[in-house]
């Protein structure tokens, strides 16, 4: 493999550090748009495992991925909304459903991540937020957004739907979006 490749749990490993989980969804319904293009299979470039990501769903507010990782599935509720003609991907996990006892499961909050989305045909780029920057914008108070500090590489945005939209389209303006993931479709 090309050292300029990832396999795709490489590319979930990059995304998922850059995942800065949120209490509210980055989208509004009005901003919602269905992307036909995002629909079917996706693999990392050069991917030789069983890993993939599959996106289903036939409606903006109807779109579901399954990321297949090491023989598990993982179910999320996946939006693509557009904010002043940038697109994003908003995921949020399923409920747990089969874990532990009903006590048990109400002791998790659903959280949101929020990406840049691109989809080019047979390729699909993923951006996630970058923890640094964030961290350095709430220095310089460049952003206002409201957040709890969990520990030293976790941070949890507490702020609504508007302030997290005001601060993506800086993190846009800004080089805020960490190094893209690619995905292609089919693993082709």
């Amino acid at each position: 493999m090309s050292p300029t490749r990832s396999t795709l749990l490489t590319l979930l490993l990059g995304l998922c550090s850059a995942c800065v989980p949120t209490l509210y969804p980055l989208y509004q319904p009005a901003d919602l748009v269905y992307e036909p293009g995002i629909a079917g299979k996706w693999k990392g470039e050069d991917e030789p495992g069983d890993d993939y990501w599959s996106f289903t769903g036939q409606a903006r507010d109807d779109l579901v991925l399954t990321v297949y990782e090491d023989g598990e599935q993982s179910h999320f509720n996946a939006r693509v909304l557009v904010l002043d003609g940038i697109k994003f991907l908003d995921l949020e996990p399923f409920p747990l459903e089969d874990s532990g006892s009903e006590f048990y499961r109400g002791h998790f909050v659903p959280t949101h991540t929020f990406y840049r989305l691109g989809v080019e045909r047979d390729r699909l780029i993923l951006s996630g937020l970058d923890l640094n920057w964030l961290e350095e914008a709430l220095r310089k108070r460049e952003v206002e957004i409201d957040f709890h500090q969990i520990n030293k590489n976790l941070l949890l945005i507490t702020s609504p739907t508007e302030a997290l939209q005001r601060m993506a389209l800086k993190a846009v303006d800004s080089g805020g979006f960490s190094d893209e993931a690619v995905l292609i479709r089919n693993g082709e």
